[in-house]
């Protein structure tokens, strides 16, 4: 094999290489914006099921609030309630 030929192989080996690599190169472009798109599809669905568990949690809170408010106004009857057996048991008036 004379020098030439060597060159000559050593281009051709050289030229498929490049083809290759800038193979790869566009399909990695085009893996990574597949990639980027499925990662923002999977963060958009996170940040919903966030929105949904937020939305959720408010409601419940405010069930919470009502219920505290309506135990407050039952505790307030039942105190009232006391202080009226009490004053009747005790002497209080008599009809």
């Amino acid at each position: 094999m004379t020098d030439e030929t060597a060159i000559q192989a050593l281009r051709a080996d050289h030229d498929a290489l490049a083809g290759r690599v800038k193979r790869l190169e566009a399909l990695l472009g085009e893996q990574k914006g597949a990639l980027e798109r499925e990662m923002r599809a999977g963060f958009q669905g996170v940040n919903s099921r966030f929105d949904g568990l937020e939305a959720e949690l408010r409601y419940r809170f405010d069930q919470l609030d009502r219920v505290e408010t309506r135990v407050d106004d039952i505790s307030k009857r039942l105190e009232q309630l006391e202080a009226f057996l009490r004053q009747r048991l005790n002497g209080g008036e008599r009809s």
